[in-house]
């Protein structure tokens, strides 16, 4: 899939269009299939390294979509973040009417 990674902390020139690989949820999270994604000021704070994350890092902290598979729910949820982490990406997904 392509996502736009960090690789290092700093400004908007560390930011990375780049092929990443494929999500695969542990035990206790669920795969979404975004449908609408976001950045805030969280995002902007873990570029910087305010504070620092394990790299590479996806940024995204906003999100709403369909569950794909995962603990806890049904696929075809629909779901919107509440504190998660979410892997802003693209994987063929098609644009919200």
């Amino acid at each position: 899939m392509k996502a736009v990674r960090i690789h290092e902390d700093g400004g908007p020139d560390v930011l990375r269009y780049e092929d990443a690989p494929d999500p695969v949820p542990s035990e206790g999270e669920v795969l979404i299939e975004l449908r609408a994604a976001s950045l805030n000021h969280l995002d902007i704070w873990i570029r910087k390294g305010l504070p620092s994350v394990p790299k590479p890092r996806i940024l995204g902290a906003d999100g709403a979509g369909v569950v794909v598979s995962g603990d806890g729910f049904n696929a075809g949820d629909r779901v919107v973040n509440a504190r998660v982490v979410l892997c802003a990406a693209t994987q063929g997904v098609p644009p919200v009417a």
